[in-house]
């Protein structure tokens, strides 16, 4: 699969004219995909994504409780949903 995230051409250009932190594209087995997220502050963030499927459409949360932890949430257009908690740490 092939991706494209952010850089300093038209991608760039579209972002920060919506106002949104990241714009994703890419193409892979399934398809064309798409997905936009946009920060609502510092802890939280918003996103929704596009695919040819259902199983690749749908929106999501992802709010940082702590620099290290995380609770991500999402709902697909197919009605499934799931929601997670997660650590990371930088060394």
């Amino acid at each position: 699969a092939s991706t494209y995230s952010g850089g300093s051409d038209s991608f760039e250009g579209v972002r920060r004219s919506l106002g949104l932190t990241g714009v994703d594209v890419g193409v892979g087995a399934g398809g064309l995909t798409g997905a936009l997220q946009r920060r609502l502050g510092d802890r939280l963030s918003v996103g929704v994504k596009a695919g040819a499927s259902a199983g690749q459409t749908g929106v999501g949360i992802d709010y940082r409780i702590t620099d290290e932890l995380r609770v991500q949430g999402e709902v697909g257009a197919s009605g499934g949903a799931s929601v997670g908690i997660g650590g990371q740490y930088e060394w």
